[in-house]
């Protein structure tokens, strides 16, 4: 799904607003390659077009931000551009504030204060579950800005929802877009399924079939097939349990795709011989070596469909 770029940039309402500017704005435009990802651009006419030409002078200015990665500064000069001169920008167009809540500038200097000592701080400590406060927000934003400023020093990164670092920036920076924009908080979590497309019900029911496969396959393992179960999840009202297990069915002797049955054949003249012919002389068997192929046949090299 695309968002329009002014809902993203400069009148979010909802968590997913604040995820996606974090990742497709914010992370693309200092570590990436400035892709705007899942950020739609809209036609440059009639009120959006003087507001997407500063829009776009935000963004060469936030790529003049990257002169300072490296340095112990790197986090507060990100910050302050974001969080206090961008917001400060929107405030000063009050038209666009009679129906919405105004946002309010974050203060870098005041949150250092109450923030934790950077050297003590462990983004691992932080609760994964539960949202984050505005100092743990800060403290997770400035460590996570000055790991992967370190990083982008060697090469250009891309967003990875499995990378803890870049997961803490866009955490942490969509957490505080949510402060000043006035928008319910989410946890590391829930940012992390938003960030990643992830649907958590699919996610859950894919982790429990895992399971499942995993448990059948250690009595295979164990030789104690006797105890093998086919098991599915189902959801039917009439049924109390989701998880069903059913004993095994006997192999069906015709089936194309579980049945093993091996045919030693001799070519005489393997200069003269097709693989059409050797098709041919298979599907010809009759009695005890008859195959039953049928119709539909595979040949196959190694990893090679012939």
């Amino acid at each position: 799904k695309s968002y329009p770029v002014c809902t993203i940039r400069s009148t979010p309402s909802a968590p997913i607003h604040c995820v996606v500017w974090a990742k497709n704005y914010l992370f693309a435009q200092l570590f990436g390659q400035g892709d705007a990802g899942e950020i739609r651009d809209e036609p440059e006419d009639g009120d959006n077009a003087e507001e997407l030409r500063i829009l776009n002078q935000e963004a060469h200015a936030l790529m003049k931000l990257t002169e300072a990665m490296g340095t112990d500064d790197f986090a507060r000069v990100v910050f302050e551009k974001v969080f206090s001169t961008d917001i400060g920008r929107l405030l000063s167009m009050k038209d666009m504030w009679a129906q919405r809540t105004p946002p309010k500038a974050l203060d870098y200097a005041l949150l250092e204060q109450k923030s934790s000592d950077p050297a003590q701080f462990d983004p691992s400590a932080l609760p994964e579950h539960d949202s984050l406060t505005i100092e743990q927000a800060f403290s997770l934003f400035r460590y996570a800005c000055h790991a992967l400023a370190a990083r982008r020093a060697s090469e250009s990164l891309e967003f990875d929802k499995d990378d803890p670092e870049a997961l803490w920036f866009v955490a942490a920076t969509a957490s505080l877009r949510s402060f000043a924009f006035g928008i319910d908080q989410k946890s590391i979590f829930a940012a992390k399924a938003m960030a990643g497309n992830i649907i958590p019900a699919i996610a859950t029911t894919n982790a429990m079939v895992a399971g499942m496969m995993v448990l059948q396959s250690i009595l295979v393992l164990s030789n104690r097939i006797q105890e093998c179960r086919t098991a599915y999840l189902t959801y039917n009202v009439k049924r109390p349990r989701s998880i069903i297990k059913e004993s095994l069915k006997r192999p069906n002797p015709l089936c194309p795709v579980c049945r093993r049955r091996y045919l030693t054949m001799r070519v005489a003249d393997f200069a003269a011989t097709t693989l059409g012919d050797v098709i041919d002389a298979v599907q010809a068997l009759e009695g005890p070596q008859n195959l039953n192929l049928g119709e539909d046949i595979s040949v196959v090299e190694g990893s090679r469909i012939l």
